[in-house]
């Protein structure tokens, strides 16, 4: 006869035989039907000041729960005692006890990050494994608990870079648990694998849920051209519709009239220091400003020191703008200079190498051409030998790519970065404060090219330590090599080992916010009962302060 009452209460308490406790009202209720009235008495001088009692339904009522508010306190106690033990549930979707979250936070997740943050720490389960997605991929948490993990997620920020969403999934597939993708699905790194594939084949083996708030960009700077005294900005209208927009620039402001999809150059004048271009905002501040830093260019003095004046050499540097060359013989003294250029020459004895080292160390430069003997010079310098003339094919990856046909080059093992193949070829060191280049290839093509001059201004520029319009200017998720590797994430100025960096995002990719659909098959989400039991408990707590308060103000406890 109970078992359809105890199934019909079994959808609201997960121990419906607990509710007996119920029957504890039976007793109270005697209690107080049988306990005498207090007798009142009423002093005759009183009587004139009172009203007439039996005035008003309500105030009868008020009196009458007045004299029972006991038995009121005691009823709602024994219900919430019954509930407790009872277990009052609902039916909720519980957290996970593995989870795997992907968060996105690539410069296209800026605008919503906000939301991606408190949709994330909501997806959080028992025990969690973090990635972090932009640029590269980062397994930032491993095994971390409820708390911890929120507290992270909370503590995230974005990085004004690209994307590799597909590295992402593809190590969330290695840890267990449900996965949680937050993220547009913007692939802007290279890669053989479709992200939509991927994502289906990783929810067919668990459950997977996605989140990509709307978001819009209308319009942006993907590119930058710089050279030495000007910039040229590459502008494109992401609407499909025609777009007018405001350019300000150092030289002025003007408007742009794009068609749908339409890219655009714009050039203008550097001025020395920062330089901004800015276009009207559109929802996605990160790519409608580009910075621009032109250094302050001093003038470099360099020494050339050979047996016979390089004409081809000389006449290469005195092409180089802010370049001042001087030609001196071994014998003879050597002026002050930022770099010194080294030739080849038949008696070393000759050179004042002692002052060229001392000079190095204290943060000149020093460019070497390759020659037998070169390792008697100084300990100091990173060249242990020099042996045989042998003939090779020479490529160069920096700070020219050249490549050159059969030529002749010595058998050399320098300590430095090679640049080349073979390595020998080029190559570079630091030495105290200063920069040492190994040169150890030429030929009479090389040096009649347009290659030759740019080359030389760039190893000039290189060995006197100070970089480039180019070397200063930099895409987000560039690496600078400053006291310590550090990447650039941000976009804008800053200032690093004393010079002074523009960095912007410049990706037409991470930029066009294009909607993926993204098809995926999931199991079913589980609701599991949720107690309620601590309500109940925390309510009797309650109505038990209250009755010792009531109990106080009475009298009754001292």
């Amino acid at each position: 006869m109970l078992e359809p009452v105890i199934q019909q209460l079994s959808n609201f308490f997960l121990n419906p035989l607990g509710l007996a406790a119920l029957l504890g009202l039976l007793p109270l209720v005697i209690f107080y039907l049988v306990r005498p009235s207090p007798e009142e008495k009423v002093m005759p001088s009183m009587k004139f000041f009172q009203k007439d009692k039996k005035s008003g339904k309500l105030q009868k009522a008020l009196k009458v729960l007045q004299r029972n508010m006991m038995l009121l306190l005691h009823v709602i106690m024994i219900a919430g005692l019954a509930a407790a033990i009872a277990n009052l549930y609902i039916m909720g979707e519980q957290r996970p006890e593995n989870a795997v979250i992907v968060i996105d936070n690539s410069a296209s997740m800026k605008p919503v990050f906000d939301q991606v943050k408190q949709e994330a720490t909501s997806q959080a389960g028992q025990s969690n494994t973090v990635i972090v997605a932009n640029d590269e991929t980062e397994i930032a948490l491993e095994k971390a608990s409820l708390s911890e993990t929120q507290r992270f997620i909370r503590g995230l920020e974005v990085e004004e870079t690209g994307t590799n969403i597909v590295r992402a999934v593809q190590r969330a597939q290695n840890y267990e648990g449900k996965v949680f993708l937050a993220t547009d699905f913007q692939q802007t790194a290279e890669t053989d694998t479709d992200i939509k594939d991927l994502v289906k084949t990783v929810s067919t083996s668990r459950p997977l849920e996605t989140f990509d708030p709307t978001k819009s960009n209308e319009w942006g700077i993907v590119d930058l051209e710089i050279d030495e005294e000007n910039a040229t900005a590459f502008i494109q209208n992401f609407r499909d519709q025609r777009a007018s927009i405001d350019v300000e620039a150092g030289d002025g402001s003007r408007n742009l009239d794009l068609k749908a999809g339409e890219l655009r150059r714009v050039s203008f004048t550097l001025r020395k220091g920062k330089n901004t271009l800015s276009l009207e905002e559109d929802g996605f501040e990160t790519d409608n400003t580009a910075h621009i830093y032109r250094p302050s260019v001093s003038d470099t003095r360099v020494t050339v020191v050979d047996d016979e004046k390089n004409r081809y050499l000389m006449k290469a540097l005195n092409l180089i703008e802010n370049v001042e060359p001087v030609y001196v013989r071994p014998s003879e003294s050597l002026p002050q200079s930022d770099v010194y250029i080294l030739g080849r020459i038949d008696s070393l004895q000759e050179v004042d190498t002692q002052k060229m080292i001392s000079e190095l160390k204290q943060g000149k430069g020093l460019v070497l051409y390759a020659q037998s003997g070169a390792e008697d010079i100084s300990s100091d310098l990173p060249v242990s030998s020099t042996g045989e003339a042998f003939n090779s094919s020479v490529e160069v990856s920096e700070p020219v790519e050249i490549e050159t046909g059969n030529i002749t080059l010595l058998e050399s093992e320098v300590d430095g970065e090679s640049v080349s193949t073979p390595k020998e070829a080029l190559q570079f060191a630091d030495l105290g404060d200063g920069k040492f280049v190994y040169f150890n290839f030429g030929s009479q093509e090389f040096r009649e090219s347009l290659d030759y001059p740019v080359f030389w201004k760039q190893v000039i520029e290189r060995a006197a330590g100070r970089p480039s319009a180019q070397d200063l200017n930099l895409e987000t998720g560039s690496t600078v090599l400053a006291e310590k590797s550090i990447e650039i994430t941000e976009t804008g100025f800053q200032k690093l080992d004393g010079n002074t960096y523009a960095s912007n995002l410049l990706n037409g990719e991470e930029s066009r916010f294009e909607t993926v659909e993204i098809e995926h098959s999931s199991a079913d989400t589980v609701k599991r009962p949720q107690s309620l039991q601590a309500l109940p408990v925390v309510l009797i707590i309650v109505l038990g302060l209250l009755e010792m308060a009531y109990l106080y103000r009475k009298g009754e406890i001292p």
